[in-house]
């Protein structure tokens, strides 16, 4: 029997209900790359590009990414990367070295504006470390703030606490920003402590361990965000122990409610 005209509106309907209920994400990637290379001592951008292609992001923040440095042959590696997975990318120079630049980098799948490089706060004799921020487009047309970063890396931690309280200064009034990278200090740090009085953090105050990447103990790559309207729906630490010293952190997003 053959279902009437009714009934198969009543079907339409209700397809068109299933479909609705499909709650738009996004995919955010944070990944310290160590300049391409791996635990083998091999650079090979190649496999860092599979191991960002595996996560499927919108979104990348990459950290010690070289530009045109003389130890990694003069590769831009940022439009490398760039090429090996159709995305779009900025480069953020934090310090010039070898006869080129080191700094951040920013991969992109989605409508992007101008990027601008945030200098942080150095002590005399440490390194300068700097922030990314690009604005990005959903397809529901929000902006979102993108932020990628790598605070200081040595023990003393006055730096990167210096660093953090510039990083709230400049980013804590933006409506919709996610921040995003290695901090090189865990949850319960005086330098992750202060920004999480204005952001909140993937995994609240669960470890993720993402350093070293054969065996990770470490939570110090962090994805930290002000979202309305969204709310984290996974985590991964992506199981990557060549590629590089760290492993990825894969965070997705996914939309309460709908825009009104």
């Amino acid at each position: 029997m053959r279902p009437g005209p009714l009934a198969l509106g009543g079907l339409v309907l209700a397809l068109g209900s299933c479909v609705s209920l499909e709650r738009p994400q996004l995919r955010v990637l944070t990944y310290n790359i160590h300049h391409g290379r791996g635990t083998d001592g091999q650079v090979d951008l190649e496999r860092i590009a599979k191991v960002i292609l595996s996560t499927h992001p919108d979104l990348v923040a990459l950290q010690e990414v070289d530009h045109r440095t003389g130890r990694t042959n003069n590769a831009d590696q940022a439009q490398i990367l760039a090429l090996l997975t159709d995305m779009e990318a900025h480069f953020g120079r934090a310090i010039d070295f070898d006869g080129g630049e080191y700094g951040e980098a920013v991969l992109l799948g989605l409508k992007s504006g101008t990027p601008r490089t945030h200098p942080l706060p150095a002590s005399p004799g440490h390194e300068q470390r700097a922030a990314l921020a690009v604005p990005v487009w959903l397809p529901s047309g929000e902006e979102v703030l993108f932020v990628g970063t790598h605070l200081d890396h040595t023990k003393d931690p006055a730096d990167r606490l210096a660093q953090s309280i510039a990083l709230k200064a400049s980013f804590s009034d933006q409506t919709a920003v996610v921040l995003v990278g290695d901090l090189n200090a865990e949850v319960g740090s005086p330098p992750v402590e202060r920004l999480l009085k204005v952001f909140d953090r993937a995994g609240g105050r669960q470890p993720l361990p993402t350093f070293p990447s054969d065996k990770p103990t470490k939570s110090i790559d962090h994805v930290l965000f002000r979202l309305p309207g969204w709310s984290v729906k996974s985590i991964r630490i992506v199981d990557a122990p060549d590629a590089s010293d760290h492993a990825p952190l894969l965070v997705v997003f996914e939309r309460r409610a709908p825009l009104r």
